[in-house]
């Protein structure tokens, strides 16, 4: 009985700890990592979360990514397809945590984050600049990576997987999309506005 009040005790926040809560928005850098550089180059996208703090160490987050890559492939002379492009685009939702290490009045400071949730992605190819094909999918995704956070700007770096279960048209153009989860890093700063 003891152990199960000195749990309770951590789980629920108290009435000052409910109250601190925050919406980050900001740009978001990427760079593909592994098998997913077949396809993509570095993208730029924009990100909003929303952390919720239940204790002095540890907060709730619900974020929503929105990133575009980009790349132009060049073929040999003799191919049918001479110079090609490829546009991938992701949208995702996610929940997790963030995990502050140093015991503040206020959340600040190096954290560790982690979550998991749905992305969906484009991925369109174009023949001299005309719509070839495209694949749509929306698969499960997760992310894990480490920040720190001031009163007002939030720096963050995170490695995004998603599953990707059908590159045929890549296979098809000789790209070789092979591994999954497909991968890519993501550098954010984003400015903090509390609540």
């Amino acid at each position: 009985m003891r152990r199960i009040c000195i749990i309770l005790l951590i789980i629920i926040p108290s009435s000052s700890l409910v109250a601190q809560r925050r919406i980050i928005i900001g740009p978001e850098l990427t760079l593909p990592y592994n098998s997913l550089s077949s396809v993509a180059s570095g993208g730029i996208g924009i990100t909003t979360k929303y952390d919720r703090f239940v204790s002095k160490h540890f907060a709730l987050t619900f974020s929503v990514d929105y990133v575009s890559f980009g790349k132009v492939y060049s073929f040999n002379p003799g191919s049918a397809h001479v110079e090609s492009s490829s546009k991938l685009q992701t949208l995702s939702e996610q929940f997790g945590g963030k995990f502050y290490f140093r015991k503040r009045t206020e959340p600040k400071g190096f954290y560790l984050s982690a979550e998991a949730g749905i992305q969906t992605s484009w991925l369109k190819y174009y023949d001299a600049g005309k719509l070839y094909n495209s694949i749509d999918q929306t698969n499960f995704c997760y992310r894990y990576g480490f920040g720190i956070s001031g009163r007002h700007l939030d720096f963050g770096l995170l490695l995004q997987k998603f599953e990707q279960r059908n590159y045929e048209i890549a296979w098809s153009y000789g790209i070789g999309v092979e591994n999954n989860p497909l991968k890519y890093w993501c550098l954010r700063i984003s400015y903090i506005f509390p609540d």
